[in-house]
């Protein structure tokens, strides 16, 4: 800690080994967004700061929520505020609700009209809930995530287990419909 805030060093061993990539990769990575003034580090060394807002809108160029994950759409006949509020209660596996649920919490735009959740396993959820399918008029979207670092730093809160907010922020700006707007919310 340094005048009141939360200092991290972050070194580019640490960040391959938690992400699972090569050193050369990251190392070279990380001399990309020091060049462009997204991250301060020591020259060959630790990063010592990040601008979070042009790190997570780099992120967003390469990633789209739909795209990137496994995802099928449903119907909850009790809304998706119901579910997620149910999810707490089932045994369904892992799971993480991100996107508008999330940023209604956070800096609501509007009310959420879909409730997208991470899970390893999507037909439990859609049994245990008794989600019905639907290919137009979805309120949710499940999704099985390409990276399983989506359930790493997690919140939970009244039983509701979500992303980390800077997920939940990438999610919503590459997501369909007013989420983009949800996503710049939380950005601000």
């Amino acid at each position: 800690e340094q005048d009141g805030k939360d200092i991290w060093v972050v070194g580019a061993g640490d960040l391959a080994t938690t992400l699972r990539l090569d050193d050369g990769y990251v190392s070279r990575m990380l001399q990309v967004l020091a060049d462009e003034l997204v991250i301060e580090r020591v020259p060959r060394g630790p990063v010592t700061s990040a601008e979070w807002e042009p790190l997570l809108r780099k992120i967003t160029a390469t990633y789209s929520l739909l795209d990137a994950n496994t995802t099928s759409t449903w119907i909850a006949a009790a809304g998706p505020d119901q579910l997620v509020k149910g999810l707490a209660g089932l045994r369904v596996g892992r799971w993480a609700v991100t996107g508008s649920i999330v940023a209604s919490t956070i800096s609501p735009v509007a009310a959420p009209e879909m409730a997208v959740v991470y899970t390893d396993d999507a037909e439990r959820i859609t049994k245990a809930a008794r989600l019905l399918p639907a290919k137009t008029g979805a309120n949710v979207v499940l999704a099985q995530p390409y990276d399983p670092i989506v359930f790493e730093r997690c919140r939970e809160a009244n039983g509701v287990r979500s992303v980390s907010i800077a997920q939940a922020a990438i999610d919503c700006l590459t997501g369909p419909g007013r989420m983009p707007a949800e996503g710049e919310a939380l950005l601000a």
